[in-house]
């Protein structure tokens, strides 16, 4: 019977600096990138959640070799998106933590049901990937610059439409319903 060699385990670090004021660290995600290219939220792949303050760095070990997405947020910091590719070896990320802007989700859906709700940068990188239930609302916070949502049926996957929206210093308020 033959074996299987999954290669040499890869690690992902990213490194960042707490602005000033700031009470927790960040958190980070990190996914594998799909065969499609669609980070399935079910493919959460390992998290850390408010690292200890004078903690300047986080190590995901044990990771195939592959693509990564890594996601770093925060309810005080803007949520930021990196591609990771671990196929040659480790990978270290450099996030400049930073204040950002409101965006406010929510909505009285049209119809009954969860809706699964997916937001990207201008690159195409998942921000926010949940499903969200009826008259649920969900507040993150962004960088200024453009975006995309993706609203869909959270029991069939029917896409229920997508549209670009702008972030500024203003509070942005998105209806999904």
């Amino acid at each position: 019977m033959g074996s299987i060699s999954l290669g040499e385990p890869r690690a992902i670090t990213v490194a960042y600096e707490l602005p000033e004021n700031n009470r927790s660290g960040p958190v980070v995600q990190v996914r594998p990138v799909a065969q499609d290219g669609w980070p399935h939220s079910g493919s959460l792949m390992k998290i850390e959640e408010f690292p200890e303050l004078d903690q300047e760095t986080i190590r995901f070990s044990d990771l195939e070799a592959g693509k990564y997405f890594v996601l770093v947020s925060d309810f005080s910091i803007a949520r930021q998106a990196f591609t990771v590719d671990t196929t040659e070896g480790e990978a270290e990320i450099e996030v400049d933590l930073r204040a950002g802007t409101t965006v406010m989700l929510s909505g009285r859906y049209r119809e009954p049901g969860s809706r699964f709700v997916v937001v990207r940068d201008a690159e195409g990188r998942p921000l926010f990937l949940e499903a969200l239930f009826e008259d649920q609302a969900f507040r993150l916070t962004l960088l200024p610059g453009r975006y995309r949502i993706e609203v869909a049926d959270g029991d069939t996957g029917r896409s229920l439409g997508s549209r670009s929206f702008e972030v500024d210093e203003r509070v942005v308020e998105l209806d999904i319903g």
